[in-house]
């Protein structure tokens, strides 16, 4: 396994991923996978181009792209001490290999070396509990729960807010 920070060269094989996991763990985001197939190979390409504020993360196994996670640097002057991390999917071939911590861990250092980031926040829908222990394991902290923060199929789900202190 190899982890890089992924170009708009990867965007074929990340939004493929992606589509997969909004398929198979629609919960897990806020996306839906219609509103994510209609983008333009443009936009997915925007989404991984490497600035200052944001950067986007894959686990490969040989060639194949099997894990991803987004770090965004909030912009406004007061919050950019904040970074978030968004888009979190193993897929299910690379699971229980150690592969989503490796991503998390290198998305932490990444922050790290963020001057002035001084805190990684996320969410996670309550009911993703292997993604909680994941997140706790690497130190995150349950500060709020979101009553109602997602609506999928005429049902309501909550979201933990979670908050790393770098």
């Amino acid at each position: 396994m190899h982890i890089q920070r992924l170009t708009p060269q990867h965007s074929s094989a990340y939004h493929t991923l992606r589509l997969a996991g909004l398929a198979e763990q629609g919960l897990a985001f806020g996306a839906s996978p219609l509103e994510e197939a209609q983008l333009s190979a443009e936009q997915q390409a925007t989404r991984l181009e490497n600035t200052a504020r944001q950067a986007v993360f894959g686990a490969f196994i040989g060639d194949e792209l099997l894990a991803m996670v987004g770090f965004a640097r909030e912009t406004l002057q007061k919050l950019s001490h904040k970074g978030l991390v968004w888009g979190m999917y193993c897929a299910p071939q690379a699971r229980g290999q150690g592969v989503a911590k490796a991503l998390l861990q290198t998305l932490c250092a990444h922050a790290r070396a963020q001057d002035g980031v001084r805190q990684l926040n996320l969410c996670v829908n309550v009911e993703q509990e292997a993604a909680i222990r994941l997140y706790q394991g690497l130190g995150f902290q349950i500060f709020g729960r979101e009553e109602d923060s997602i609506c999928m199929n005429g049902r309501m789900y909550a979201e933990f807010h979670m908050v790393l202190k770098l």
